[in-house]
Formats: C-alpha cells, sequence, structure tokens
C-alpha cells in the first residue's frame, strides 16, 4: 500500500530545520550579546580566550602520551632539534623525521601511542617522536592562533609561587622574529617573569578559576588555562588579546548585524513554521486521533480506513502503517487473552476444587481428640503449588493404639496428589488389618509397584503409639529422620532405620523399629521442604535450625511449636520462591487415662 514510496525520513527533516534555525538563532544571539555586553569588552575577552583554550587543550589532552611529551620537552629541551616553521613539505626536517621514524617503526602508531608505547621505542626514536609531535602541535596551535583571532597563544609550566613561566610552545598571528628579546616569540625553555596581577591569574587558574590579567598599559589582557599537573609542575595554556581591537570592532559592527539577522531569522522562523506544521504536525495529528479514537471504540475497521490515506512520505507513514498493524494485532490478541483467560479461570476453579478435596481427606480440626488427655497431636501442611505432594493422617486404630503417617512424593501438581490419594488410600486399607508398620510398608509398596506405570515413589514414616505403655512402633522408607524429644530433655535427630522409597523396587521388605515414649516425650514428624528451605542466597534452613528452634520452647504444646517453625521458616526465607510443600506433624505423649468429652 505505502511501502513502495522513498523514505525521505522524519527525523532528517527535523534535523535540517533544527540545525538551520540553531544556526540562525546562535549568529543572532552572539550579536545580540555583543550589543547587550558592549559595555563588558573583559567578559567577551573571557569567553572568546576560554574557547581557544579549551579548544587547543582538548587538541593536546587528546594525544595519549601527552605527560610522556611534556616531561620530555621539559627536560630535554635544550637537546632537541626543535622545527618552529612547518608546512610538511617533502624536504622538510620534520617530513624526513616522520620517514625515519616511520619506516624503523612500522607499527607505532603516533596519535595513539601510550606512555608505555612510546616508553618501549629505542631513545633515538623517542627522541624524534617528541621533535615530530611538537612541530605538529605547534603548526596546530599557530593555527588556533589565526582562527580565534588572538594576538599570541603559548603553553607554558610553572610551579609554586607561580611568579614565572617556562615557555614549551608559543605561536602569534603574526609572523614575529623567534628569540629571547621581548616583543619576539620566545623558544622553548625561555623563562618568562609572571609577577603581580599576572601572578596571581597563574594561580587562579591552577585552582580551577581562570581568569584575565592585564599587562601593565592594558592594551594587552592574559588568560590563563589549566591543561594537566604533572611531577609537581602545572601546565597552563596562555591567550593574549588585544582588547582596543576587540572593542572598536564591537562598536563598528553590532548595530548593523543585529538588525538584519533580526529581520532575516523572523522570515526563516515563519517558513520553518509552516514546513513543520505542513510536513509533521498535520499528519502526526492525524494519527494520535486514530489511535484515540481506536482506544474510545476499539474500531479497528475505522482506524484503517482514516490512516491509509496518510500519504506522509517519511516515518509518520511508517507510524501509520505500524498503527494499522498494531489496531489489527490487538483484535487478535485481545480474542486470545479472553479465551486463554476463560481456559485459566476454569482450571484454577478445577485446581481450587482439588485443592479443597485433598486437604478434606487430612485432618484439619484441631484438637483432634478433644477428650483424650494421654497426648496431644497437631499437624500442618503448606504446599508449594495449589496442590501439593505431601500428606499426612493419624487416627486411632482403637481405644490405646494411634496410627500416624506422613508422606512426600516425587513430583509437584496434579500428578503428586493423585499418587498421593493412590497411596494414602492403600494405606488406609492396610492399617485396618492388624499389621506392624514394616509389613503395611511392605505390602503398600508391593501394591504399588504392581501399577506404577510412571516410577512415581514416595518417601514414608509410619508409625502406632500404645497409648497405654508409650511403645511407639515405627518404619521408615526413605523419609526424613524424625525429631524426638526425651522427658525432660531437648529435641534430637533420631537416625532411625531407613528403607528404599516406596515405588522404586517390588519384593522389599521393610524392617522396623521401637521407641519408648515417656509421658513428658515429644516427637516431631516433617518432610524435606523443611530442612530444604531456601533463603535468596542460597542457604537452606537445615536439621541444626530445626533443633534449635524446637528448643527454643521445648515443653511447648505441639500446635505452638508447629506455629513457630512456620514463623522461623517465614524469617528465613523471606521473599524467596518456596520451591517445596512443607508438612509437620507433632506428638506429645503425656501417657495416664484419657477423659471423655
Amino acid at each position: 500500500m505505502m511501502k513502495n514510496r522513498k523514505n525521505i525520513g522524519m527525523l532528517k527533516q527535523i534535523a535540517i530545520l533544527f540545525a538551520v534555525s540553531v544556526v540562525l538563532i546562535g549568529l543572532i544571539t552572539s550579536l545580540s550579546l555583543y550589543v547587550v555586553t558592549r559595555n563588558h569588552v573583559d567578559d567577551d575577552l573571557v569567553s572568546r580566550a576560554h574557547a581557544v583554550a579549551a579548544d587547543a587543550s582538548s587538541y593536546i589532552l587528546h594525544f595519549p602520551s601527552h605527560q610522556w611529551l611534556f616531561r620530555y620537552w621539559y627536560e630535554n629541551y635544550e637537546t632537541m632539534d626543535l622545527q618552529y616553521e612547518v608546512d610538511f613539505a617533502a624536504d622538510e626536517p620534520t617530513a624526513e623525521k616522520y620517514g625515519q621514524l616511520n619506516a624503523r617503526q612500522e607499527e607505532f602508531l603516533m596519535d595513539y601511542a601510550t606512555d608505555a608505547d612510546v616508553e618501549a621505542l629505542p631513545p633515538e626514536d623517542q627522541k624524534l617522536f617528541a621533535e615530530i609531535l611538537y612541530s605538529w602541535l605547534l603548526t596546530r596551535l599557530d593555527s588556533m592562533a589565526k582562527g580565534y583571532e588572538c594576538d599570541y597563544l603559548f603553553v607554558a609550566s610553572t610551579e609554586e609561587p607561580y611568579d614565572s613561566l617556562r615557555v614549551l610552545f608559543i605561536v602569534s598571528e603574526k609572523d614575529l622574529e623567534r628569540g629571547p628579546e621581548a616583543g619576539q616569540l620566545y623558544p622553548v625553555g625561555t623563562v618568562i617573569d609572571a609577577a603581580g596581577a599576572r601572578q596571581e591569574a597563574i594561580r587562579a587558574a591552577v585552582s580551577g578559576n581562570p581568569q584575565m590579567a592585564p599587562n601593565e598599559n592594558g592594551e594587552y589582557i592574559d588568560y590563563y588555562y589549566k591543561v594537566d599537573e604533572i611531577d609537581g609542575h602545572e601546565i597552563v595554556i596562555g591567550v593574549t588579546s588585544n582588547s582596543r581591537i576587540i572593542t572598536d570592532a564591537i562598536r563598528a559592527n553590532t548595530l548593523n548585524l543585529s538588525l538584519l539577522s533580526v529581520i532575516f531569522l523572523i522570515l526563516v522562523a515563519l517558513a520553518c513554521l509552516g514546513l513543520v506544521l505542513f510536513f509533521i504536525l498535520r499528519p502526526l495529528k492525524k494519527v494520535q486521533d486514530n489511535i484515540r479514537l481506536y482506544r474510545r471504540t476499539k474500531d479497528s475497521g475505522t482506524v484503517v480506513s482514516n490512516l491509509s490515506g496518510l500519504n506522509s512520505q517519511n516515518e509518520i507513514g511508517e507510524l501509520s502503517e505500524d498503527v494499522i498493524k498494531m489496531t489489527r494485532e490487538l483484535d487478535d490478541y485481545t480474542a486470545r487473552i479472553e479465551k486463554i483467560t476463560a481456559e485459566k479461570e476454569r482450571i484454577n476453579t478445577e485446581l481450587t476444587l482439588a485443592s479443597e478435596i485433598q486437604m478434606a481427606m487430612m485432618p484439619g480440626v484441631f484438637p483432634a481428640f478433644p477428650g483424650r488427655m494421654d497426648f496431644d497431636i497437631y499437624a500442618s501442611i503448606k504446599p508449594a503449588r495449589e496442590i501439593g505432594g505431601d500428606f499426612y493422617d493419624f487416627f486411632l486404630i482403637d481405644d490405646s493404639h494411634l496410627a500416624m503417617v506422613i508422606a512426600d512424593v516425587s513430583g509437584k501438581g496434579v500428578p503428586a496428589a493423585l499418587f498421593v490419594m493412590a497411596t494414602k488410600i492403600t494405606l488406609a486399607h492396610y492399617f485396618r488389618m492388624n499389621k506392624s508398620p514394616a509389613e503395611i510398608l511392605t505390602d503398600v509398596n508391593t501394591a504399588i509397584n504392581s501399577n506404577n506405570p510412571e516410577d512415581m515413589f514416595v518417601t514414608v514414616w509410619i508409625g502406632i503409639l500404645d497409648l497405654d505403655t508409650g511403645r511407639l512402633s515405627a518404619a521408615n522408607a526413605g523419609h526424613e529422620y524424625p525429631m524426638l524429644k526425651p522427658a525432660g530433655g531437648d529435641f534430637r535427630l533420631y537416625r532411625d532405620r531407613h528403607g528404599l522409597v516406596v515405588g522404586t523396587m517390588p519384593e522389599i521388605t521393610y524392617k522396623g523399629y521401637e521407641i519408648q515414649m515417656e509421658p513428658g516425650s515429644a516427637l516431631f514428624l516433617y518432610t524435606d521442604g523443611l530442612p530444604e528451605a531456601t533463603s535468596a542466597d542460597g542457604t537452606m534452613f537445615g536439621t541444626d535450625r530445626i533443633a534449635a528452634e524446637l528448643n527454643a520452647r521445648p515443653d511447648a504444646a505441639p500446635q505452638e511449636l508447629i506455629r513457630g517453625m512456620n514463623q522461623a521458616v517465614a524469617g528465613f526465607v523471606r521473599d524467596a520462591e518456596q520451591f517445596d510443600d512443607l508438612t509437620m506433624l507433632c506428638l506429645r505423649y503425656h501417657g495416664g487415662r484419657h477423659r471423655d468429652a
């Protein structure tokens, strides 16, 4: 539709317009400032001197080896063969030196050489390099002096108390003879007296506050500008101007130039405003109006129709095409989002229902046995996702036997939840057969291995507590070690006998063990989500912290212990993501007879 038109470029159009405007406004501003500041010639001199000094400083400092050069010139000027007038003709000494150095050091780039590169050269090549660069800089400074119309431009070194300058370079817009006498251009190494106002101006420049200093009769003014500091020597640029000539030029030319510039600027400004309005603002307004129309109505057909006729041959034309494509893509995206959102809501509803069903299958009402005084039990589960792979269970097999189970299925989400249900149902079936924990694990493992196409597995700890005697029969299929607290003692990790996890190998016979629970003893069970809870820096909670947290209040009720453990884990991991289900079960055995509700 619009792809075959030549792309002129809105940026180029605006750049051209602004470039013209900036140049013209800059000229008019400069001339206007001359009118406003015609009685402040010193300020104008400072501005011009600062410009040439900054330009000269920038050129000098662009050489990476400038500090080495300054040091070499300062220390070896008497032995150097310097050429002060250079036009780089083929027969010039500087050109010959350049040819010699280039022939001997073919890979040496003078513009980019660092101090280390220069110091790696032989002494004779270092001397050639210093002499060549001196001629280059002298030529450049001479060009600057002419370009900025300053009378003298020089570079010198000085040091406390700044009452003298040692010349490194000096050039003039006039063809003056170079020599040691006043009125001549001083060669390198010449020391110039700088007492009085000049001394204070040098001190101010070194401290970062450059300023002017007039000579004795006021006809010339020096401006000093700090370039660098080397070995306690300050390198400064000096700019000398004739204040009378500048003042006369300002007075003679300012009025006429200002008047002509103002008239010309008005005409150009009107022309530029017309072009900007026609080529930029009008089509941009059309694009903007149609974007707003789409935001209000979501009517992509009207937007496409309106923008298809836009003929701007620049980025605005491309913008209109992008807006057309965007409205169509937004329509498609909105339709997809609505469909995805509906599907996600359906899945979330089903997951929520599944989670509620899963939680309902585990004891969740506490106190679980309000009529019993011989024991206290509490458990909690916090899935990492909507539905988890952990589960716990406890129930009275008969009036004097309490069964307890805690398990952790491999994986997360729906598959783990389904495996949890299958395991829980299987366990419940064998519990009813009056078997020991080891026998129950053996039968459950056989049953699960007979139909486990996904090769899932589960860690299980089973315990049956005789409430009359305190004898706890237990078996462990690859689950975490429990924490056991004897009466009057502290919680400690109980390294019980482990068997393989359930579901990995058929025909395994599990071994059980027994623990004698005395009145006042307690048992704390958990899944690996507790010791492996990880902080933002990758540190795990670990069993040492579990024991420390439990022993902070070893005689607390199970509910308080589990609540405190949850708070400790939350404070440890802070904002780190929970990667695993967190399940805990705590039993405190009191012994004695029970009381009916």
